[in-house]
């Protein structure tokens, strides 16, 4: 197969100027804290060997293209913060020789973005293989972004060895934009109907009580971060059993999102009822992260753009499948049919309004999320010129054989489930806080999970 000629490298832009902080930007700066750092961090396993040289320039010409992966926050005109250029450029990459770490590297330092930029990367290499592990601040970039930013490397790794290899374009200039929701007064004055309604649903979720996955009372802010940052449970699907997943959507009329929160809310059921916690009429939340990005967003550089929204079921209800299929679907229809996604940045604004509002909104310890389940969707373009026949990332001398990240938790909210997808499997990742829920809990959630996926894959649709 012929893979596209290698496109010339060209400056994107001479010197980037000051940007003040988005909205969500600001909320993720706050929301950072030593016992529960706003961090995502990522690692990609390959077999092979890297070329140190090479690597650390592809790593400067990433940072080149997307902007915020080279900046500091800087307060302004008025105080409000902002990136600006961090004057000695991005942190190097870090190589150090195995052994592999049985889990992650236990050395993870804070990221202070006044004094450093938000990204760093460290590779463990062995005799045949190695980690490439990446800690980014959230307030760089989500994790759709940080997806896009492996995938960049590895492609500008093979462009400085000489492969033919596609870059693709960008254009800088779009972050000035990358937290509008909408351009124009007449954008905003349609959209205020959304805004009410969201405002409507949101207020009886605000002053609900939301059941945490275990009881526990949140770290004090000062705390040192948990031990073993990330704890990860994981699974696997192989292709076949993907193809059955996807199979199941179609057929129960279902979106892929719909069917797998009706198994994470059916796994939550199962699995407290096997450990022994919550009551019938508990509300379970689950958080799930929602991409804003456009069409016209494909030539935007790394950055945040997604919002939040709040799912909520009773204890009871967690046992019936079929409901939970049904509301899941509803419920996703309400979200893009009413623009519900923008509900919590237009309540973030409102905490704007008020002297220090976001500062204290983000240290307020209330359980917001029993779980939060968050699809990043395919770790590599479908297409990349990358991919070799089995759709893994094959670079000289290296193949990835597979991709992780780790993410987030927060104050009442001690796991987080990742799910996405790499060389045609569908991989779900449970990023747990070890304080407070054990290595035991997570796998037995997990294999709650597993089993609520295998039923769907078999399943039919309800009889009318």
């Amino acid at each position: 197969m012929n893979r596209p000629a290698a496109r010339r490298l060209v400056p994107l832009h001479a010197s980037m100027p000051r940007l003040p902080l988005t909205l969500l930007e600001q909320y993720l700066l706050h929301d950072d804290r030593r016992s529960y750092p706003c961090w995502m961090l990522g690692r990609l396993r390959f077999t092979g060997c890297l070329n140190h040289e090479e690597l650390q320039l592809a790593w400067a010409e990433v940072a080149r293209r997307h902007p915020l992966l080279a900046c500091l926050v800087r307060p302004g005109r008025g105080g409000r913060p902002g990136w600006v250029a961090a004057p000695g450029g991005p942190a190097p990459i870090e190589w150090r020789p195995g052994p592999l770490p049985a889990d992650w590297p236990a050395t993870w330092a804070p990221i202070d973005l006044s004094r450093e930029p938000g990204v760093r990367w460290l590779v463990v290499e062995t005799e045949g293989g190695g980690d490439i592990y990446v800690q980014a601040h959230h307030a760089v970039l989500d994790g759709v972004a940080l997806f896009q930013v492996f995938h960049e490397l590895m492609l500008l790794y093979t462009h400085a060895l000489g492969g033919h290899v596609l870059i693709p374009e960008l254009r800088p200039q779009l972050l000035a934009g990358r937290g509008r929701l909408v351009a124009s007064w007449w954008g905003r004055w349609r959209l205020l109907p959304a805004h009410l309604l969201g405002l409507a649903l949101a207020w009886p979720l605000l002053r609900r009580e939301v059941t945490p996955l275990v009881p526990h009372h949140p770290a004090a802010p000062d705390a040192p971060p948990p031990p073993g940052l990330p704890a990860i449970a994981g699974r696997r699907f192989c292709p076949d059993d993907f193809k059955k997943i996807r199979g199941a959507a179609r057929r129960l009329g279902a979106g892929l999102n719909a069917l797998l929160m009706r198994d994470v809310f059916a796994a939550l059921g199962v699995w407290r009822a096997e450990q022994g916690v919550g009551a019938p009429l508990d509300w379970i939340r689950l958080g799930l992260p929602i991409n804003l990005r456009r069409p016209a967003d494909r030539l935007l550089p790394a950055a945040n753009v997604f919002s939040l929204v709040g799912i909520d079921r009773r204890g009871k209800s967690l046992a019936n499948r079929d409901r939970l299929l049904r509301r899941a679907r509803e419920d996703m229809a309400l979200v893009k049919r009413h623009r519900l996604d923008h509900t919590f940045l237009l309540l973030l604004g409102i905490h704007r309004l008020l002297p220090g509002g976001l500062r204290r909104y983000t240290r307020r310890e209330a359980c917001r999320a029993t779980l939060v389940m968050t699809n990043l969707g395919p770790l590599c373009p479908p297409r990349s010129s990358l991919l070799d026949a089995d759709q893994r990332i094959a670079v000289p001398g290296a193949v990835i054989e597979e991709v992780s990240i780790g993410g987030l938790f927060r104050p009442g909210t001690c796991a987080t489930l990742a799910f996405g997808f790499y060389a045609g499997r569908l991989q779900a990742d449970l990023h747990y806080d070890a304080r407070f829920l054990t290595a035991a809990q997570a796998e037995g959630f997990m294999r709650a999970f597993e089993a609520q996926v295998r039923l769907s894959m078999e399943e039919s649709p309800a009889a009318p």
